[in-house]
C-alpha cells in the first residue's frame, strides 16, 4: 500500500507504481495530478536501467471542489502555479525506487546522464551521488551525449 509522501511545504503526494513487460513506472500524484515520475527498464532479472527522472516545473492543480470548478469557470481567473521542484520529490522518487528494487530482487540500478540534463541542471551529478549512486565516467564507444554514468549497488 503506498505511503503519502509529504514535501517541503506540506503538501502531500501519493506514489503509484506500474509495472508492464520490462517497463516500470513510479509516479507521484498530488491532487489526481502527476507531478513527478521515474522511468526505467528492467534489462534481467536483477539489474534496471533508470531511463528518467521528471518533476514538475509549474502546473495548476486540478479544482478539487464545487467552489474551485466554479472559480475556474470565470474569464480572467488566473488559478495559483506551483512549482513542484526542489521540494524533495526527486529524493522521494529514488527512495520509492530503491524500495521497489529491493522488494523485487533487484541488485544493480545504473543510467546515464546526458549532456542536456547537465546543462538544465548543473548540480546533477552531485545530487545522483548524494543519493547513493556512483559515477563513472563514459566509454569512448558511448554516445558522446553521455556526460556520465550511474552506478547503484542495492544492498
Amino acid at each position: 500500500m503506498p505511503q503519502p509522501i509529504f514535501d517541503r511545504q506540506g503538501r502531500c503526494y501519493i506514489s503509484s507504481i506500474v509495472e508492464v513487460d520490462s517497463r516500470l513506472l513510479i509516479q507521484l500524484h498530488n491532487q489526481q495530478m502527476v507531478v513527478g515520475e521515474v522511468k526505467c527498464v528492467r534489462e534481467a532479472q536483477a539489474t534496471l536501467m533508470l531511463k528518467d527522472i521528471a518533476i514538475a516545473n509549474v502546473a495548476s492543480p486540478k479544482p478539487m471542489n464545487i467552489w474551485i470548478k466554479i472559480l475556474h469557470k470565470i474569464p480572467g481567473y488566473q488559478p495559483k502555479l506551483i512549482n513542484y521542484r526542489h521540494q524533495g520529490l526527486g529524493s522521494a522518487l529514488i527512495k520509492c525506487l530503491i524500495q521497489y528494487a529491493r522488494d523485487n530482487g533487484v541488485l544493480f540500478l545504473y543510467g546515464e546522464v546526458f549532456r542536456p540534463d547537465l546543462e538544465n541542471n548543473p548540480n546533477l551529478l552531485q545530487w545522483y551521488q548524494k543519493r547513493g549512486f556512483e559515477i563513472k565516467q563514459p566509454s569512448l564507444y558511448d554516445n558522446p551525449d553521455i556526460v556520465a554514468k550511474l552506478h547503484m549497488d542495492i544492498l
